[in-house]
């Protein structure tokens, strides 16, 4: 009985002291404290009654510690700032970051851990962090998770986009109705609510935190230390209300503790002789407890572990698919630290690009795969403003390979930043681009080939209309010509300045045919100085007057092998680009014929030049020169300094390439803002007379020989009628093949020679040839043309025809040629 009593003394004592309130901090006001709605740890319903783990924890260290105190409730960055500002003394379930500059002061106990889990609609579509790329990602305004996230796919350069909302609860409704992808949910808050929505868990993890209770930085010192104290003593306590609520949480324990103080009562109350029960009935619940306990935390330990392994499945995953796609890339990749020092890591097809081992190649400088070493420090230079402006950095370069062959190559750099916004090292993506050259080189020789088509097939309607409109000008003023007397010395100048001017005009379009291969260049015997002159005569008119010409010819005996239309093109290129480099400021342009002998300037004595005499032709300004950089490039096709629409570029080519097909040579004298000569070198052809004036084919006159003459120009028709008239021809002229060939039918034997336009409405001029001739085989056909692709003159001799005249023609040679046909034709 005595034993009873003392154990009786001993519970009550045990009872009263634990009953006493503690005396480590007494706080006299009301403590405010601050929640948000985080369930299953903090929570107030419509009746504004506070419930959760933490809420619960705090109400019993209140209760232990008699403090006053009232719930504030709203959004956790909303209470961080009231506490940060003294509006509140605590806030519930704050994230603590120990890598972070902290705003507050935590409690050194951790009441919980928790991580970031991502939820998706459709889980066979998202099993990597690389399957975000092109989803749409549901995340928590001001969660931590949101910013965690939005820096790993910037790191991994995943694409992806973020749609904000403020609550987890939002985001599982959202991934129900598949208005989002995927959405990042607190681990604590998911599970329990996971099962209520069509949204399924992914091994996607990250960002474990721990959650504490914050005070604001530097107050309540003394608060936060009895929490601590108090969480501390309940971790220690396996019974304790902390661990219930852990349980409770996971839902792994539903089972109620029978606290021992009732065992000790209900031993007492029933006697000694049920202390024995008592025990054993004590020693079964505390065997089953701890039982339930173990099982607890091996599930969860198993559960633990299984998230860590499919996180880290994840992962490896993750890791290999990068791997692979690196791997199956065609660029070559790669992985250049901070400095631009090492390359530290690389791809297959770098390798295969530059001829070296992938553990070769990352022992190298990225400074030995560039040409030349130039290249690397523009691209250095480069490199900051545009990873400024546009975050990478896009350039070509020629890049070196290991058996010394180089490549074109586009480079575009990208950097890689910590989270401190530092470059940690750059990734350098090189594509070589021989093939893309080689295919623009061949698109600009189509390109090229099809606008020479286009002028060739222009050339040739060019011509033929030019030559109509250049027949009557030149056949009238040779007629005007003709009929004039000779005691009109100046109008017979002006008339013959006329003829040598249509002359000029039909080299010219027989230079146009040439151009565009519609007819083969003539070159003769002729002389450099009287093409020098003629072409002075026409630029003199244009040049303004600033512009002095000075001109030296010092030899008469300047022969040489050419087609004079070449020769005056290239004498005009060279005093047009003179007289455009004194242009503003006027000054002298110099023209020059010598004849050369011995070394030429600017030429080697070993150079590929023949030995023998040259004409030397030169052309000198006092224009604003050349300068060095630009020298090289002169006689480059295309190659012009002057503004747009002032020069094709063609100029200086043509010269050159005028002077190289006569086996000369070009030369250059110039000094910026002091002028230029260009020196011609041309082979000199010795021993041969030229006459200044080509020599005139004699007027053959006709002796009333009757020509159908046919035209569908009128003017042509009416000016070669008057001239073979005055030369003594009778002439029956039409407008219309079709009238000449009716005329002709009803009386063939009336006309010696019919003369025929080829291109001429109904029948062309072969067409009504064959016609004649299947009446008349005997009869003699001229065919004249100013151009045809259709017909040549050796298919107009297949078809009978005896003779193929090019207009515009002479009065001299069209008479001698009709003479010569008709004494052939009835010899």
């Amino acid at each position: 009985m005595n034993n009873l009593r003392s154990l009786f003394g001993i519970f009550l004592l045990s009872v009263l002291l634990l009953g006493l309130p503690s005396d480590h901090y007494a706080h006299d006001g009301l403590i405010k404290v601050g929640i948000y709605d985080f369930d299953p740890l903090s929570t107030i319903d419509e009746k504004e009654h506070a419930d959760g783990m933490f809420v619960r924890l705090f109400n019993d260290i209140a209760e232990k510690e008699g403090w006053r105190y009232l719930y504030a409730e709203g959004p956790l960055p909303i209470l961080l700032e009231q506490l940060e500002n003294g509006d509140l003394d605590l806030v519930l379930a704050s994230y603590y970051d120990k890598h972070k500059k902290q705003r507050f002061d935590y409690s050194q106990e951790t009441v919980i851990s928790t991580w970031a889990q991502v939820y998706a609609n459709n889980k066979s579509e998202i099993q990597s962090l690389l399957d975000l790329s092109g989803k749409t990602i549901g995340v928590v305004r001001d969660d931590p998770y949101n910013e965690e996230l939005r820096a790993i796919v910037k790191r991994f350069n995943v694409d992806c986009q973020f749609v904000e909302f403020n609550q987890y609860e939002e985001i599982f409704k959202s991934l129900d109705r598949k208005w989002v992808d995927a959405g990042v949910i607190d681990r604590l808050y998911a599970v329990p609510h996971e099962h209520d929505y069509r949204a399924e868990r992914i091994p996607i993890i990250f960002s474990p935190v721990e959650l504490r209770i914050a005070t604001t930085l530097n107050q309540n010192q003394k608060l936060i230390s009895t929490i601590d104290y108090h969480l501390n003593a309940m971790k220690k306590d396996k019974h304790s209300l902390y661990y219930s609520l852990i349980n409770q949480l996971w839902d792994k324990n539903e089972e109620t503790a029978i606290p021992v103080y009732v065992l000790w009562g209900l031993g007492i109350t029933i006697g000694l002789f049920l202390i024995s029960g008592g025990a054993s009935l004590f020693l079964r619940h505390q065997i089953k407890k701890k039982t339930a306990e173990i099982r607890n935390k091996n599930k969860a330990l198993e559960k633990e572990i299984s998230m860590r392994r499919n996180a880290e499945e994840a992962l490896r995953s993750s890791h290999l698919l990068l791997s692979k796609t690196i791997s199956s890339m065609h660029d070559s990749l790669l992985v250049i630290d901070s400095h631009w020092a090492n390359i530290l890591d690389c791809n297959s097809a770098a390798a295969q690009a530059f001829g070296y081992s992938q553990d070769e190649l990352m022992c190298m400088s990225p400074d030995a795969l560039f040409q030349k070493s130039a290249f690397i420090s523009i691209l250095k230079l480069q490199l900051q403003q545009k990873i400024k402006e546009q975050g990478f950095l896009r350039d070509s370069f020629e890049m070196n390979r290991q058996d010394g062959q180089t490549f074109p190559a586009e480079i575009v750099v990208t950097p890689i930043q910590n989270d401190q916004g530092k470059n940690d090292c750059w990734v350098v993506i090189i594509r070589d681009i021989t093939d893309r050259i080689a295919l623009q080189e061949s698109e600009m020789r189509l390109q090229q080939a099809q606008k020479m088509e286009a002028i060739g097939t222009l050339a040739g309607g060019i011509a033929h209309d030019f030559n109509n409109i250049l027949m009557p000008i030149m056949g009238y003023s040779e007629l005007l010509l003709h009929t004039m007397s000779e005691h009109e010395v100046i109008h017979r100048e002006y008339i013959e300045q006329i003829l040598q001017a249509g002359h000029r005009a039909k080299a010219l379009v027989s230079q146009i045919l040439a151009f565009s291969r519609k007819r083969e260049q003539e070159k003769e015997i002729m002389r450099f100085s009287l093409s020098v002159q003629e072409a002075l005569r026409l630029i003199r008119a244009s040049l303004p007057s600033t512009i002095d010409i000075r001109v030296f010819l010092d030899t008469d005996d300047d022969a040489i092998y050419a087609d004079p239309t070449q020769i005056h093109q290239l004498i005009m290129n060279l005093c047009t680009n003179a007289a455009q480099a004194m242009r503003d400021a006027g000054g002298m342009l110099e023209v020059g014929l010598t004849k050369h002998k011995g070394a030429i300037i600017g030429w080697s004595s070993d150079s590929e030049l023949r030995s023998g005499p040259y004409l030397r032709f030169w052309v000198k300004d006092t224009g604003h020169g050349i300068e060095p950089h630009v020298l090289p490039r002169i006689f480059d096709p295309f190659f012009t300094t002057k503004k747009l629409g002032e020069g094709t570029g063609m100029g200086l080519s043509v010269v050159h390439g005028i002077v190289k097909s006569y086996g000369g040579a070009v030369s250059v004298e110039t000094q910026p803002g002091r002028g230029t000569v260009f020196h011609i070198y041309l082979p000199f052809v010795q021993d041969e007379i030229v006459p200044d004036v080509a020599s005139e084919t004699e007027y053959c006159e006709g002796r009333s020989e009757r020509i159908l003459m046919v035209d569908d120009e009128p003017m042509i028709v009416d000016m070669v009628e008057r001239m073979l008239t005055t030369n003594g021809y009778q002439v029956v002229s039409h407008t219309s093949s079709m009238n000449a060939l009716n005329d002709f039918i009803a009386d063939p034997n009336a006309f010696h020679l019919v003369m025929s336009d080829q291109t001429m409405p109904g029948l062309t001029g072969i067409e009504m040839a064959k016609e004649i001739l299947s009446i008349r085989p005997d009869i003699p056909i001229i065919l004249c043309t100013g151009y045809s692709e259709t017909v040549s003159p050796e298919k107009a001799h297949e078809a009978g025809i005896r003779e193929y005249i090019y207009k515009p023609f002479l009065a001299n040679e069209i008479s001698s040629l009709i003479r010569r046909v008709i004494d052939e034709s009835y010899a």
